[in-house]
């Protein structure tokens, strides 16, 4: 019975996954904002990790990591390993050491998301040698981290629900097996 809920849960993570990269993708479906769009993906991948922890949070990275390197053009994998990575460590300290909350759901994926862009900027700009460092930084990357973040109070409730209302049934402890 658990590994049906769990695939059930699985599968709404992914078409949630699926149809915010859609709309992400799409040329008119999110307004423009100091000229970036939201990673609606990524914001939602951060939620998902806080749900499920460490190891099914790793597969979604990497699920995630390859959709954007297919967006973005680059080499497949550059973000997938770097959304493993990040996934993983931040999956392992949510399951371990945090309550889950929105609260912590802004935190946690602040500074995720903070750490993702820097290190897709480093990558993106800084290695390949990018004349304009700063202006790239400044237009680019700020931006872009603050428009993300802005969409995790709108997606956390929807991936709450999937990770609450889909959860195995608890298995309740008979009595009678006590008094044994």
């Amino acid at each position: 019975m658990k590994d049906k809920h769990s695939i059930y849960r699985f599968i709404a993570y992914s078409l949630e996954l699926l149809t915010l990269f859609v709309l992400q993708q799409s040329p008119q479906a999110l307004p423009i904002i100091s000229n970036c769009k939201p990673n609606l993906v990524l914001a939602a991948l951060v939620i998902i990790i806080l749900f499920e922890g460490a190891i099914i949070s790793l597969w979604f990275s990497i699920f995630v990591g390859l959709l954007l390197d297919a967006a973005l053009g680059i080499i497949p994998g550059t973000q997938a390993i770097l959304l493993c990575i990040l996934g993983y460590f931040i999956g392992y300290i949510a399951q371990n050491y945090f309550k889950k909350n929105i609260l912590t759901a802004l935190i946690i994926s602040m500074l995720s998301i903070i750490i993702f862009y820097h290190m897709q900027f480093l990558l993106l700009y800084i290695l390949k040698g990018y004349s304009e460092i700063l202006y790239a930084y400044l237009n680019k990357c700020i931006p872009t981290i603050i428009y993300t973040w802005s969409t995790v109070i709108i997606l956390y409730l929807p991936t709450k629900f999937f990770a609450l209302c889909i959860k195995e049934k608890q298995d309740f402890v008979n009595l009678e097996n006590l008094s044994t």
